[in-house]
């Protein structure tokens, strides 16, 4: 279909004001399959205005910035995430010592394309608790006519399908990230590696393992699991922070000083197209990241997940079922090494996980097309 002269603007909220490597993902991937199929041009916004959004240059205005900016542009689609932002619990960025209260980060845009009677998608997102009667009557009151609700997992989709939405469309997708190979080339990443390496002396060029923790719970446990994998591969592991917003680097550390520094630890500030690279070019990928094991997985490279949230269905059981491999997901730290061996054995997942991974980004392309058709008008 020959392009349009109009150039639509959409609004994108989001975390797009901490260094998040998922969420700051996710403009690029909205951006770069929107614009194959319509003209547009996207705005960032988030609590806090930022000059740039982290390893990039485009600038990130608050969400208080909107309004006026409405008045001048009249944004044609809202788009709200994506990321775990469907709850009603204050959200922490540790590092970043900002919090939000409970639902602003969506419930507010939300109510924005209502009020000013404007198309919004909710993109991917994921829920990750069940709502009460009172939290499911404030969804349902603040989605607007034609919103359209799409989320990454099984679980999310069984949560927000619970809730009385009449007008409203919900959809089972994937996670935005799940053509993140389609988005940045294999060669690319070698590239960007290979420069890395050689700015960087303690980049490992030779074959090795990529951890990273997001808590610091059971830290000395984990580092002697990860020092019992390092025995059992004869391969460094380096330790990798994510996520600066979270307690990536300070678990990071705490590993590295229990393991009495056998385990090395990458300290330097790091972009997300680096950390995609190193996770790229890893042996194995070890990690609590949702988005570090979908990096794994989307570039052939075997991965374990570790729960930061046993003992309730999470982003990752979401994220693991999905790819069917969920008995790779460590419901603990010392229960790694343990998975580590299976998955190490396991000749048969790659083909398994490389089929769900495709099936996926054919859902996410159809519901580009949905989007991109509904902005249109159509």
């Amino acid at each position: 279909m020959p392009m349009e002269n109009k150039v639509y603007r959409i609004a994108q909220f989001g975390a797009f004001d901490v260094k998040s490597y998922g969420d700051v993902l996710f403009p690029q991937a909205l951006q770069e399959n929107l614009r194959k199929r319509i003209n547009c041009k996207i705005d960032l916004f988030a609590s806090h205005a930022k000059d740039q959004l982290f390893g990039g240059e485009q600038p990130v205005y608050g969400f208080d910035d909107f309004q006026q900016r409405d008045l001048r542009i009249h944004y044609d689609a809202i788009v709200i995430g994506g990321g775990e932002l469907l709850h009603f619990k204050p959200i922490l960025f540790s590092n970043e010592e900002k919090q939000l209260n409970p639902g602003e980060l969506w419930l507010k845009p939300m109510m924005y394309a209502r009020d000013h009677s404007i198309p919004c998608f909710v993109y991917c997102c994921g829920v990750p608790y069940d709502l009460s009667t009172e939290q499911e009557e404030v969804l349902s009151e603040n989605a607007g006519v034609g919103t359209h609700f799409s989320v990454r997992d099984q679980f999310s989709y069984w949560r927000l399908k619970k809730v009385e939405l009449p007008q409203a469309r919900v959809q089972l997708v994937a996670d935005p990230l799940l053509d993140i190979e389609k988005l940045y080339s294999k060669e690319r990443l070698d590239q960007c590696f290979s420069l890395l390496a050689q700015q960087n002396a303690h980049i490992r060029t030779q074959k090795y393992i990529v951890a990273q923790y997001g808590t610091t719970k059971d830290i000395h446990e984990m580092a002697n699991q990860l020092q019992r994998i390092e025995e059992l591969t004869a391969l460094p592991i380096i330790l990798l922070p994510i996520n600066q917003c979270h307690e990536d680097e300070v678990a990071a550390t705490g590993i590295r000083r229990t393991s009495n520094n056998s385990l090395e630890q990458i300290a330097i500030p790091l972009e997300p197209l680096d950390i995609m690279s190193i996770i790229a070019n890893a042996a194995f990928f070890i990690g609590t990241s949702l988005h570090g094991c979908l990096t794994a997985a989307s570039y052939q490279v075997p991965f374990v997940g570790i729960d930061m949230y046993p003992g309730f269905v999470s982003k990752m059981d979401g994220l693991f079922t999905m790819l069917g491999c969920e008995q790779y997901l460590a419901p603990e730290a010392k229960s790694l090494t343990a998975t580590f061996r299976r998955r190490m054995q396991d000749t048969a997942v790659e083909q398994l996980i490389g089929t769900a991974i495709e099936s996926g980004q054919k859902r996410l392309q159809c519901y580009y097309d949905e989007v991109a058709a509904t902005i249109r008008g159509e």
